[in-house]
C-alpha cells in the first residue's frame, strides 16, 4: 500500500507559529507568513523540497540594515549602495575599508550564554577586495580565531578550529558561515573584516580608501547549522520550529517500511540528530515512540540510526559531498523489534534496549513529540508500505549499502 504519491503538505498536516523565508525559483529570499509551508529552490532554480527547520532566533540586530548605530566600524565604513544581491530584488551594504593601517572592522556585539555552539551566517559578495574573515573575537569563546575565505574560487583559505563553510547563492553572492561554542556566558564580538588578498592574506593590512566589499542577511544563532534568514530590527526575531505530521489512527499499524528522501543540512555533529521521523502513540511518553534518527552524515557507507540493530532495517545513503547533502533512508519495523538507545532516547550512544510497541499511530516527519524541529533540511519524498521489506530491498532502496 502506498502512502502517497503527492506533495506532503496535501496529505499531512503542517505547522509553524511564525514567518519565515525561503529562496524562490528566481533565486529571491522570500518571506511568507505563519503556517505556510516552504519550498525551497537552489541558485539554478531547481526544487529542493520541502523546508523542516528547528526553531532559532537571529541574535544580531539590524542584520539587513548596517548602518545602524549598533554596528561598529573601526578604519571601515558602510554605505548604502546600487550593487545587486542574488536578484535584482536584493541590494547589498557597501564595507568600505579607509587609508589606515591595521584591521578594517564591522562588529556587533551580542550577549550569549556559556557552553552553546553559535553559528554566524552572512551574504558577501566580492567587490575589489576578494576575500574575508569571520573572527570570534573574545577570550570567552572556547577558540578566539579567524576563519578566511576566499570569495572568488569559494574556498576557505585558513581556519582556526572553527567549523566553517560556503553556500553558494545566485548571481556570485556566497552565504558564509562559521560555527563556535561559547566557553563562558557575557558579552561576545562578531567580527567582520575584508582581507588583504587572496594569494597572501592578512586581516590588518594598509587600506587605499576605495576598495570593498558588499554585504548583507547577517545572522547569529544558536546551533551547529546555518538556517534560513531571519531578518531583524532594533531587537532578536525568532522563528518557529516548522511541524509536520501525520495521525491517521492504525494506519501505520504495528510494521510497516518508509523510504524517505531529504537533504539534511551537511553541517557537523553537535548532538543534533538528523532525525527524519518518529513514529508514536502521540501520548509524550518516551516509552511509546520510536525515534529514526542518522547522526553521521559524513560516512555515507554506514547505517547508523539512533535505534538501529539487525531486527529493525534501518539504511542511509549520501549521495554527493553537496550542501545541501541528499539522503535516501529506508526503514521497516514491526512490533517486537529490539533497539538500543540512551537517557530519553534522543541519543546514539546505546544504554539500553526497548521493544517496538503496538499502536504506534502518530508521525512526525523531520521532528519528534518532544523536540520538534530537529531536522534542518528538506524532504521531497515520503513513501510507505504496511510490510517489512526485506533487508534487500530496504538496502538496495537506500543506495545499495552493504549489509
Amino acid at each position: 500500500m502506498a502512502l502517497l504519491r503527492k506533495p506532503l503538505t496535501e496529505f499531512a498536516d503542517f505547522t509553524r507559529g511564525s514567518a519565515g523565508t525561503l529562496t524562490g525559483s528566481d533565486a529571491a529570499r522570500i518571506s511568507v507568513g505563519n503556517n505556510v509551508p516552504r519550498i525551497d529552490y537552489d541558485p539554478a532554480g531547481n526544487a529542493i523540497g520541502l523546508m523542516i527547520e528547528k526553531a532559532s532566533s537571529n541574535l544580531i540586530l539590524h542584520s539587513n540594515k548596517l548602518d545602524e548605530g549598533v554596528w561598529t566600524k573601526t578604519r571601515a565604513s558602510i554605505h548604502e549602495s546600487s550593487v545587486i544581491g542574488a536578484t535584482a530584488d536584493e541590494t547589498l551594504w557597501e564595507l568600505r575599508e579607509n587609508d589606515e593601517d591595521g584591521a578594517h572592522i564591522l562588529e556587533q556585539i551580542v550577549a550569549l550564554g556559556a557552553d552553546a555552539l553559535h553559528c554566524c551566517a552572512l551574504d558577501v559578495r566580492p567587490g575589489a577586495r576578494e576575500a574575508i574573515s569571520i573572527w570570534f573575537a573574545d577570550t570567552g569563546w572556547q577558540t578566539t580565531g579567524q576563519t578566511f575565505f576566499d570569495l572568488k574560487n569559494s574556498t576557505i583559505l585558513s581556519n582556526a578550529n572553527i567549523l566553517a563553510g560556503i553556500i553558494p547563492r545566485a548571481n556570485g553572492v556566497k552565504r558564509l558561515f562559521a560555527i563556535q561554542r561559547t566557553a563562558a556566558s557575557g558579552t561576545k564580538r562578531i567580527r567582520i573584516m575584508p582581507l588583504s588578498s587572496i594569494s597572501a592574506p592578512s586581516a590588518t593590512y594598509l587600506g587605499d580608501g576605495v576598495s570593498s566589499l558588499y554585504l548583507s542577511a547577517i545572522q547569529l544563532e544558536i546551533g551547529s547549522v546555518p538556517t534560513s534568514h531571519i531578518v531583524t530590527g532594533a531587537t532578536a526575531v525568532s522563528r518557529a520550529a516548522d511541524v509536520l505530521e501525520i495521525d491517521e489512527g492504525t494506519l501505520f499499524g504495528n510494521q510497516g517500511t518508509f523510504i524517505i528522501g531529504a537533504w539534511p543540512y551537511s553541517v557537523g555533529d553537535d548532538g543534533q540528530y538528523r532525525r527524519f521521523i518518529e513514529l508514536h502513540k502521540n501520548d509524550g511518553a518516551f516509552t511509546n515512540r520510536v525515534l529514526f534518527d542518522v547522526n553521521n552524515l559524513a560516512a555515507p557507507a554506514q547505517h547508523n540510526s539512533a535505534i538501529y540493530n539487525d531486527n529493525l532495517l534501518t539504511h542511509y545513503h549520501s549521495f554527493g559531498n553537496l550542501s545541501p547533502t541528499a539522503q535516501h533512508v529506508a526503514i521497516a519495523y514491526q512490533n517486537g523489534d529490539t533497539y538500543s538507545y540512551s537517557g530519553a532516547g534522543d541519543a546514539f550512544s546505546p544504554v539500553a534496549v526497548a521493544t517496538v510497541p503496538d499502536g504506534l499511530k502518530h508521525l512526525n516527519i523531520g521532528s519528534g513529540v518532544t523536540d520538534a524541529g530537529n531536522f534542518n533540511g528538506h524532504f521531497q519524498r515520503l513513501y510507505y508500505t504496511n510490510k517489512v521489506l526485506p533487508k534487500a530491498i530496504t538496502r538496495a532502496m537506500a543506495g545499495g549499502l552493504s549489509a
